[in-house]
Formats: structure tokens, C-alpha cells, sequence
């Protein structure tokens, strides 16, 4: 029996996105990595805080170091990972948000930014415990990896 796939789409306003390509940096990656990161918080949090948790809050942006940002309300943690790539075959989660304690998440949204049609999609999730019980380590680039068929 296949399960019911359900998606959270949400437009991206085009002043967030237009906010969010002005920042300046050096490195193109830096650059772009910071983009995604700010385009997806700003679009889910004001959601966030609409429908579930008006006391939400960012708890952290790494802005270019890292890909994800993360959010705090009633003691919980979720981590949005934003991607370009359409290819939800699987969730790829830098180091940083499962190994450093002071920044692990209990929930991670795997995110898709299509800044073309000026859309966001949490496609799937999982939690801090799954990733680290099937996700797949690679040292040579520094993240986790968890196949979709455990979000």
C-alpha cells in the first residue's frame, strides 16, 4: 500500500526574495547558501507563528556558514534544510545541526526553494533519533543522509 504523500507549499514573497539575493558576498556558494537559508526562514516562521506557535522564534541562522536555519517554541527545535533541487529522493543534513548538541534539532523539514516559481515545500521530515539510526554519514562532505523513504 503506497502512503499519501501531503506537502506544505507556501509562496515566497518576491521583497523576501529580493531581500534576500542583495546580501554581498564573495563566494557565490556563500552567497547562495545564505539566500536559501533566508528566504526559508522568513517564509515558514511568519506561517509558524500564524497558524501553530505565535511564540515561535528563530533560535539560529548561520546565514552562509551552514545550509539551514532553526526554530524554537515549547521547549521543541525544528530545523529547516532548504534546497533547490527538486529531487526529494533524499534529505542531506550538514554535520553541524546533528553533531553539535547545542544545535541539533528534534525535528528536521527537508525544504524545497523554487525561487523561479517563488515557492516553498516541506516535503518530508524527521527526527534528530531517525538520522542517526538509518541516516548514512559522509565524511568527505561532512553530512548526514537519509533516504526519503524514512521521512
Amino acid at each position: 500500500m503506497m502512503d499519501t504523500i501531503t506537502e506544505l507549499e507556501l509562496a515566497i514573497a518576491d521583497s523576501i526574495q529580493q531581500r534576500a539575493w542583495q546580501q554581498n558576498y564573495a563566494a557565490p556558494r556563500s552567497r547562495w547558501c545564505a539566500y536559501l537559508n533566508q528566504v526559508c526562514l522568513e517564509t515558514f516562521l511568519p506561517w509558524l507563528q500564524t497558524e501553530y506557535a505565535p511564540r515561535a522564534s528563530v533560535f539560529l541562522q548561520p546565514g552562509d556558514l551552514v545550509k539551514g536555519c532553526a526554530i524554537e517554541w515549547n521547549e521543541k527545535r525544528l530545523v529547516l534544510i532548504p534546497e533547490k533541487n527538486s529531487d526529494a529522493r533524499e534529505l542531506q543534513i550538514p554535520q553541524e545541526w546533528i553533531d553539535i548538541p547545542e544545535w541539533a534539532g528534534d525535528y528536521y523539514l527537508a525544504v524545497q526553494v523554487d525561487s523561479d516559481d517563488l515557492v516553498m515545500r516541506v516535503w518530508g521530515y524527521t527526527t534528530h533519533e531517525k538520522i542517526k539510526a538509518v541516516g548514512t554519514y559522509d565524511p568527505s562532505d561532512r553530512t548526514y543522509t537519509v533516504d526519503a523513504q524514512f521521512l
